[in-house]
């Protein structure tokens, strides 16, 4: 069996990813990696909490919401994550006790175009 980390890493640019399973024991887990191209891009950090990984800005510049967010949140018994600010929207629905089907249909594609980056996310 392949690592995650292995599969992920012979990628000539993974670009922003996410996986949600379990491992051999079968506890649950979550991944989120994220790459970047342009110097902006490349001055951000994950940081990690007991409830959430945020992307933050280590420029000291101004953060824009492309390249900055809330990548992960958990809660009691279920988690969120993704590429962008629909992680904190879609956490609180969840939290809220919200149908996340019809969450989802307030979502649209980041502000970026042309390029239109997808909004990737999973839950469980």
């Amino acid at each position: 069996m392949r690592r995650l980390e292995d599969l992920v890493g012979a990628a000539e640019y993974p670009g922003r990813g996410l996986a949600l399973g379990r491992d051999r024991d079968g506890a649950g887990f979550a991944a989120y990696w994220l790459t970047g191209r342009s110097p902006a891009s490349k001055r951000r950090k994950l940081v990690v909490s007991a409830d959430e990984i945020v992307v933050q800005d280590v420029s000291g510049g101004s953060t824009d919401d492309l390249r900055h967010y809330t990548a992960a949140v958990r809660g009691d018994g279920w988690i969120v994550v993704g590429n962008g600010t629909q992680v904190s929207e879609l956490a609180e629905a969840r939290a809220a006790g919200r149908d996340l089907q019809l969450a989802l249909r307030d979502q649209a594609y980041e502000p970026d175009p042309p390029i239109r980056t997808p909004r990737i996310f999973a839950t469980a």
